[in-house]
């Protein structure tokens, strides 16, 4: 009994420290880069990669070295079907946060994905590639 009593303070006092230092959350660096005319799209991620499960996704667009003015954003992405697993799809609809657009999405496994990225800056212009990213 004596040691429960002893261990349940310092594994409270563990798990405070834990989350207070944000231990487990990685920063949101460049995950995935392209090109689309004279615009150039960041996907950023926690820890620079595309992980399996839901993780929060940041899009950061420049032109000609200047942060474009961003005003809605759609990705959606598929893993084809592969014998008897079905074919899977993903997606995420951005939200505005500042001159970055936000939001989380939800990869089942790891593996190839491939799909399009849609963009709409402030001046209305509609960016929009294919993409293929490694979940890993």
């Amino acid at each position: 009994m004596k040691a429960t009593t002893l261990l349940l303070p310092i594994l409270a006092t563990l798990s405070l420290a834990f989350m207070l230092t944000g231990c487990g959350t990685a920063e949101l660096e460049p995950a995935y880069s392209l090109e689309s005319g004279d615009y150039q799209i960041e996907i950023l991620a926690p820890g620079g990669e595309f992980r399996e499960g839901e993780i929060p996704l940041k899009i950061h667009v420049t032109r000609n070295g200047e942060t474009v003015e961003l005003n809605d954003g759609r990705l959606d992405l598929h893993m084809l079907e592969m014998g008897a697993m079905p074919r899977m799809d993903t997606g995420v609809s951005f939200t505005k946060n500042g001159n970055q657009l936000e939001g989380d999405i939800f990869f089942e496994m790891d593996g190839g994905w491939q799909g399009s990225i849609e963009i709409i800056t402030e001046d209305g212009e509609t960016i929009s590639e294919s993409i293929r990213v490694n979940v890993r």
